[in-house]
């Protein structure tokens, strides 16, 4: 039922748009969000066959079109895959203090996916140069996708737990040892993807290829971080997990206000902006190539309460009430 859905969801998308690669009505996008998440290859179906349905209807008419299709595939199906990779939707059931890390996978991969979807669904208007009225419901998507996280979430530990054995056959735990140029291509295509995704924004100069290779050089190096000596104390010291993501937040607001103090009267200020916002992401990234591991942090009823005041200053910060 999931793929059919999703196929007719794309079908009927395209002719709300009149074939103009630009956002569909709210109810259609509420549709997205719900089978995106429910199935994240579901969410891949609706794509494919907006993208046919568009083709068909003449509505890739230039760069910019296809940029627009891009966001809109990558909104249909990667909200459930962000929330999954920032918490386990299962886990083992022998882990440690199993019912609390069980509560924070549920409200951090929820809070996470639901904000990722926002900041993608903000940016389409943007992508697609079309800005419909609904296009500013972004809070209402949020609330969306973070319903549709928690059900998802509910409903599938509640088959974990009825049919395991079902769940074991479908579901793949080990996956094969990929080429070592895999990687690499992988590397290359999303670069240039950011590069063409970036242009419009920027345009066609020297901060965009310097940004691109402030992307893809960090990364490459990871790739041989393993053989780098590795400072377990740093590691231990350093902040992980939400704390780090929170510490970022603030880093990262610190430091847009000194750049936007050094450039903001510059006509380039944008340039300058896309250039060194990304650097305590690199600087904390290159860190991390030498303090990879160390021991972990007892778990007590202290550090759960300062993990929940760190979750509730995140979501402050992230809501604009502080800064």
């Amino acid at each position: 039922m999931l793929p059919l859905a999703a196929i007719t969801t794309g079908i009927a998308s395209a002719f709300d748009t009149d074939f103009i690669v630009m956002i569909p009505s709210l109810e259609l996008v509420i549709a997205i969000c719900i089978l995106g998440v429910i199935d994240a290859f579901a969410g891949m179906l609706f794509a494919l066959s907006f993208g046919v349905a568009l083709l068909l209807g003449g509505g890739f008419t230039s760069v910019d079109s296809v940029r627009g299709f891009l966001g809109i595939a990558v909104f249909s199906f990667a909200p459930p895959l962000i929330a999954a990779a920032t918490r386990p939707f299962r886990r083992d059931s022998n882990d440690d203090q199993i019912y609390w890390k069980r509560s924070v996978d549920f409200v951090l991969g929820a809070l996470f996916g639901a904000w990722a979807t926002g900041g993608m669904f903000g940016a389409l208007p943007s992508l697609t140069t079309y800005k419909p009225i609904h296009s500013d419901r972004t809070d209402l998507i949020q609330l969306v996708v973070l319903v549709a996280i928690a059900s998802r979430w509910i409903f599938e530990n509640i088959a974990r737990i009825f049919a395991p054995q079902r769940l074991r056959i479908v579901e793949v735990e080990e996956f094969r040892e990929v080429m070592p140029a895999q990687p690499f291509t992988s590397l290359i295509i999303r670069t240039a993807m950011f590069l063409f995704v970036a242009a419009p924004f920027i345009g066609n100069n020297w901060a965009l290829w310097v940004g691109g290779a402030m992307f893809f050089i960090p990364k490459v190096v990871g790739k041989f971080a393993d053989q780098f000596p590795n400072f377990a104390l740093v590691h231990r010291y350093l902040p992980h997990n939400l704390f780090r993501v929170v510490v970022m937040l603030f880093v990262s607001l610190w430091w847009g206000m000194l750049i936007n103090d050094r450039y903001g009267d510059s006509p380039n200020t944008v340039l300058y902006a896309f250039v060194f916002l990304s650097v305590p992401g690199i600087a904390l990234g290159v860190t991390d190539w030498f303090a990879r591991e160390s021991k972990e942090w007892p778990s007590t009823a202290v550090s759960k309460l300062l993990g929940v005041a760190i979750l509730v200053i995140g979501i402050l910060c992230v809501r604009g009430v502080i800064f």
